[in-house]
């Protein structure tokens, strides 16, 4: 019998602050927002080694611009992003100028 304050395994995805889509759809509305990475968005989208992919785009604007590594965790839904968490990333993103 579980106790009611214990966690399953499944509730964890709403812990952790949500999805992969949800946080790449979110990196893309801070990398669009900014002006100075509307034209490193477009490039990054029509490099085929990109494969028009959001999450792919957001990976390689982050690694060009703030040279941070980027990939999916453990359990697939999270980011890892070493030192930085989700949010600061965006706000990093927001914030950037060349």
């Amino acid at each position: 019998m579980m106790n009611r304050d214990e966690l399953k395994l499944e509730m964890l995805e709403k812990v952790t602050g949500g999805s992969i889509e949800q946080e790449t759809a979110e990196m893309k509305a801070a990398i669009l927002g900014n002006p100075h990475l509307k034209g490193l968005w477009d490039k990054c989208m029509a490099d085929p080694m990109n494969e028009g992919d959001d999450w792919w785009c957001c990976t390689d604007v982050l690694y060009q611009i703030l040279d941070i590594s980027t990939g999916t965790g453990d359990d697939f839904n999270i980011y890892d992003y070493g030192d930085y968490t989700h949010a600061q990333i965006l706000e990093m993103l927001r914030n950037y100028k060349p």
